[in-house]
């Protein structure tokens, strides 16, 4: 993992932060870092990061692949992404619609 062209997170667990911009970790995973949970009983390492606006990232480091989640709030003038414009409403979130 890289910052500004600089190695971070080289050991584990290790952590990097900004104060007030971004705190990030490499650690062992808690139970709600799992993003996939049917890979739950192979060996596994967690960064997870804190983002301003209060944007959270995390990602699962397996042995030949990675997971990665992005967890946001809801942007009050609206939003789309990957899975949708987040309006909790899935008839609006089909290929045609979100590319």
């Amino acid at each position: 993992v890289t910052w500004d062209g600089k190695e971070i997170l080289q050991e584990m667990p290790s952590e990097f932060f900004i104060k007030g911009f971004v705190n990030v970790s490499f650690h062992d995973p808690a139970k709600k870092d799992l993003i996939d949970p049917g890979q739950g009983a192979l060996p596994l390492r967690t960064v997870t990061a804190r983002l301003p606006k209060i944007v959270d990232l995390t990602v699962n480091r397996w042995s030949k692949h990675i997971d990665a989640i992005i967890r946001m709030r809801q942007l009050a003038e609206g939003q789309d992404g990957h899975c949708g414009n987040f309006n909790l409403d899935a008839s609006d979130d089909t290929k045609a619609l979100i590319l």
